[in-house]
Parts: structure tokens; C-alpha cells; sequence
């Protein structure tokens, strides 16, 4: 799944850096863009999901994972923003022979307002628009052959894909001109949606993948400050 989003988050890197320096050749306004990865944790309600596996035997998830993924945007320092992104992670469990996986990857485009900045500090609010998938996969037992695996087939995997809002705001403090740690808060917002095995819908829990996340990111550029504001103050 990560390696879907990484392309995707290269190219929005180049993008979005290009977006900047034409923004700044036509405005006097202060700029700011760049990107990079980022670690975050994303705290879903997985209760309902949860009972039904365990009263099939299966041990429940625990409702929090680590994503790993990347962003990136340019515009205005006090202004609005675009640019785009995406994460994903997963989370297993085991209980004897039986194992259960569940993996969601989730992406698309930012838009952001900065609100306050500083010398080495800049603040913003804003939200992602896109969308997302879902993996599920139960494994009852464990084949001892490849004969046995194709003739009892043990193995469920079902599939989601849902839009997505998600509403954040984040901290971005300066390390150096070009690099900056950015703390960013956030709630996750699906529609619901049926789970695919195939082409067959199944109704299922959880009705959503809704959830807080936070991700620490290393971002790479900085900010482009008018020299005739500078001057002036």
C-alpha cells in the first residue's frame, strides 16, 4: 500500500514546489512551501469490527496504528495553501493458528489557510479532500502445502474504499532556513460504505474509519520573505 503513495507524494513534492516559485514571480506576497515524510498515529473505533472477530475466535486490534507516509504544499504564509499527500499503515493480530491483518492507505488534496507566522514559527488550518482503502484479511489456519492451500482454501480478504475529510491543523517550527518540524492534528472522516469480496458487497462493521491522527513530519524548503518587508519592519 505505502508503495502506491510514494510516487504519488514525489511527484505532489515537485508540483507543489513548482506552484510556489510561479506564485512568488507574479506577487510580492511572503511565501512558503515544501514537503517530506512524516510518522503519525491515526486512533480508530474499531469496537464493533472487534466483536464480531472475537466472537469468531479471532483476537481483536488494537484500536491505534503507526502510518508512515509524506505531504507537501506552497502559497502563502498568511494565506491560502494547496498541495496534497497521503499515508498508510497496518496493524495484525494472532490467536493460535488463526491470524487477522487489517491495512488502510489514505490520500488527497490539501488545502490550507496560514493564520499566524513568525520568524521561525507559522501556523495553519485547513483540510484534505480524497479518498481511501481498506484491507481486511482473515486467515483461519495455516496450510502445511501448496495442495493444501489451493484445494481448502483458508484465507478471506475483503476490501473498502471510502471518501475522506480530514480537517487539521498544524505547527511548523524552523530548524534551519531549509528544514522545518511540522506537528500536525487531525480527525479522520469517512463515508460509509459496504466491504467487497470480489465483486459481492458485504454490509459489516465498523460503519466508518473515523479517528484522531497526529503525524510528525520533517519538511523540506522554507519560507520566502519579500526583502521590502523586511526593510520596512
Amino acid at each position: 500500500m505505502l508503495k502506491n503513495i510514494i510516487p504519488f507524494v514525489v511527484v505532489l513534492l515537485i508540483l507543489t514546489t513548482s506552484f510556489l516559485a510561479m506564485g512568488q514571480d507574479e506577487s510580492d506576497a511572503d511565501g512558503v512551501g515544501g514537503g517530506g515524510p512524516y510518522v503519525g498515529w491515526l486512533s480508530l473505533n474499531l469496537s464493533d469490527l472487534n466483536a464480531v472477530l472475537e466472537q469468531n475466535d479471532y483476537a481483536p486490534f488494537p484500536e491505534g496504528m503507526l502510518v508512515f507516509g509524506g505531504n507537501g504544499s506552497g502559497g502563502m504564509l498568511e494565506g491560502i495553501r494547496f498541495g496534497g499527500g497521503g499515508a498508510g499503515g497496518d496493524v495484525s493480530t494472532r490467536k493460535g493458528d488463526k491470524l487477522a491483518k487489517l491495512e488502510i492507505g489514505y490520500g488527497g488534496l490539501a488545502i490550507n489557510w496560514g493564520v499566524v507566522h513568525g520568524d521561525r514559527y507559522d501556523v495553519a488550518v485547513g483540510a484534505v479532500i480524497g479518498g481511501g482503502k481498506v484491507q481486511l484479511d482473515l486467515v483461519a489456519n495455516r496450510p502445511t502445502s501448496f495442495e493444501e492451500a489451493v484445494s481448502t482454501p483458508s484465507n478471506t480478504l475483503l476490501t473498502r474504499d471510502f471518501f475522506m475529510l480530514q480537517p487539521q491543523a498544524s505547527v511548523g517550527v524552523a530548524l534551519l532556513p531549509w528544514l522545518s518540524v511540522r506537528v500536525t492534528g487531525s480527525y479522520l472522516l469517512t463515508l460509509p460504505d459496504s466491504w467487497k469480496q470480489g465483486d459481492t458487497s458485504l454490509l459489516g462493521p465498523p460503519a466508518s474509519f473515523n479517528g484522531w491522527a497526529v503525524h510528525v513530519q520533517f519538511e523540506f524548503g522554507g519560507q520566502d520573505i519579500d526583502e521590502e518587508d523586511d526593510i520596512d519592519s
